[in-house]
């Protein structure tokens, strides 16, 4: 949107040029302008863009303020202040409540400045591309060198351990200076692995724990809340609810499949 001051300076730059004998519609042009806005501009004594300041008609899938506050609410509650709205929505779906998407108790975080770095790994941070430039030999090297923080594929590899690992050692609780004695890492190992199997939701399993064992049922569960949510809302979703089920295969370092293997294997 062009500002009232240079909507002004455009009709006397035009004016000064067509003054001095340019046509109008090539100075028109050169500013990107078409005759009839000039003209608009003219009549109107170029007055300020009003579209900013339309009043606009909020969109029909809007959360209302009570419901924004129930966001604000439950992410602030000791249960949930901790995690991450991955693991909240699931958890209160299990409660037969379903507020709104993941997506969205990010967008209400953020708008209530509640979205902040936390956990024990680096903040992420953009470091701009450099620039070299030479003048004459030598004065700038290069190797041919690209390094990279992924582990190349090999026979034994295996990232479901990696992954435990990266989870032990990100808990909140993990001594960064080592653990006093033999015992004591033992107690903390211990207590992390009923946290692990008992109450962290993992995303592997759609958020489920691996103790509960009950995973139709409480799928069935949070399919009928979902559909339930759905049925009030209607204009809030574009398509199904989310597939609650579990992956019927897993592999560990599963062969690559190039596209034409995948032909052949869909033609068999």
């Amino acid at each position: 949107m062009i500002s009232a001051s240079d909507r002004q300076l455009a009709v006397l730059l035009i004016q000064e040029v067509v003054v001095a004998g340019a046509r109008e519609y090539l100075a028109c042009n050169i500013l990107n302008l078409t005759q009839r806005t000039l003209q608009r501009w003219r009549n109107q004594e170029v007055c300020e863009d009003q579209r900013p300041h339309v009043k606009r008609q909020s969109p029909v899938n809007k959360l209302s303020d009570s419901e924004q506050q129930q966001i604000v609410a439950v992410i602030n509650q000791p249960a949930f202040k901790s995690l991450p709205p991955s693991q909240i929505v699931p958890r209160l779906a299990d409660q037969g409540t379903y507020i709104a998407s993941e997506s969205t108790f990010c967008r209400v975080m953020h708008q209530h400045a509640l979205q902040h770095h936390r956990g024990r790994s680096a903040k992420p941070t953009s470091k701009p591309l450099t620039s070299h430039r030479a003048t004459s030999p030598n004065q700038v090297w290069m190797w041919d060198i690209t390094p990279s923080r992924s582990r190349p594929r090999v026979s034994n590899d295996n990232p479901y351990a990696e992954s435990i690992f990266r989870t032990c050692k990100y808990r909140p609780e993990y001594p960064a200076n080592g653990f006093e004695s033999i015992d004591k890492a033992r107690e903390w190992v211990l207590r992390f692995v009923r946290w692990y199997n008992t109450e962290h939701c993992h995303s592997g399993l759609n958020f489920l724990t691996p103790n509960q064992g009950l995973a139709k049922q409480i799928f069935d569960n949070r399919k009928q809340v979902y559909e339930a949510a759905k049925a009030s809302h209607p204009t809030r979703w574009s398509g199904s609810t989310r597939n609650w089920s579990l992956e019927e295969e897993v592999g560990l370092n599963p062969e690559r499949v190039t596209p034409i293997q995948a032909g052949q294997k869909s033609k068999n």
